[in-house]
């Protein structure tokens, strides 16, 4: 009786994020590397089946090619050695982004005075903690909110909805 192949299929049809960001441009891997400088197709074929680990400038390069700035993001939260203190970014729409961004300020408002309280004396008290704490969440929230919200403008960028000169230098990421 022969022995049926149950784990190879499997191993088969699983594609990091690298081999699907390839696959949506259409493109097969000899084509990928015509449109990324220095990466040929064995070791493009490498990454995408995490034989070798990625490089910041493969990134880089990936990232201008397939139009897909949110790689950044992904490889800073999954496998830089600084993955432990970034976040993966939740892509999200304008108005979902710019809401979350005015109603974390609106909060954030309203703990102002409670802040002052707390700096006034240069020291964190132990009853202030748990206030600190809670406004340090709405930071977070705030800092989370404008990278969702930067991302979405480089997306548009990257895909031509937008036009980078058009934002000036106000609207450049540093």
């Amino acid at each position: 009786m022969a022995k049926k192949a149950s784990g190879n299929t499997e191993a088969k049809e699983k594609k990091n994020l690298y081999q699907m960001m390839r696959e949506s441009m259409g493109w097969t891997r000899e084509e990928a590397s015509e449109h990324i400088p220095g990466m040929t197709p064995e070791r493009l074929e490498k990454i995408e089946h995490s034989r070798i680990a990625v490089k910041p400038e493969d990134i880089a390069l990936m990232a201008k090619a397939y139009h897909k700035p949110e790689l950044y993001n992904y490889y800073c939260a999954n496998e830089c050695c600084f993955k432990d203190l970034v976040g993966e970014l939740e892509q999200k729409e304008f108005t979902q982004a710019t809401v979350e961004i005015i109603n974390s300020l609106n909060r954030l408002n309203r703990e102002k005075e409670r802040m002052l309280e707390i700096a006034e004396d240069g020291e964190l008290t132990e009853d202030e903690v748990e206030d600190f704490k809670r406004i340090k969440g709405m930071l977070n929230r705030i800092s989370n909110s404008i990278d969702n919200l930067q991302l979405w403008i480089d997306k548009q960028i990257a895909e031509g909805s937008i036009k980078e000169k058009e934002l000036g230098s106000e609207g450049q990421q540093n």
